[in-house]
């Protein structure tokens, strides 16, 4: 995979976008781009699901209010249920591409998103 995120829009959610780290760089490493790429959009709530970097653990999801232009607040990281739809989109994008081969996931967890179980 060439990017390095992807931007997921949601409609009807809490978050207004997800997205979805496609290496194991830190979030940070490209919020400019991502903040760039969301430049002009609406002023929402964002949640990064950042498993390739940290793994599948409390600290997988991050939430940042982003204000419509360049700025981020309210950092902080957030619990997101086992069954959310929110996993799900993440687990679908991972499972039709080869992003989680070389990653710090475990093969157990690798087997169970390309069988389509949600981590």
């Amino acid at each position: 995979m060439d990017k390095a995120y992807k931007i997921v829009p949601l409609e009807n959610q809490e978050y207004a976008y997800l997205i979805i780290l496609c290496n194991a760089n830190s979030p940070y490493d490209y919020i400019n781009d991502i903040l760039k790429e969301l430049d002009g959009k609406r002023s929402e709530k964002v949640l990064i699901d950042q498993m390739l970097h940290v793994g599948n653990n409390e600290k997988r999801f991050l939430t940042f209010k982003y204000d419509g232009q360049n700025s981020v607040s309210e950092k902080q990281f957030v619990r997101i249920k086992k069954d959310s739809p929110l996993r799900r989109t993440s687990c679908e994008f991972f499972r039709g591409n080869e992003v989680i081969e070389n990653s710090i996931l475990s093969s157990i967890q690798k087997r169970m998103i390309k069988k389509g179980i949600v981590i």
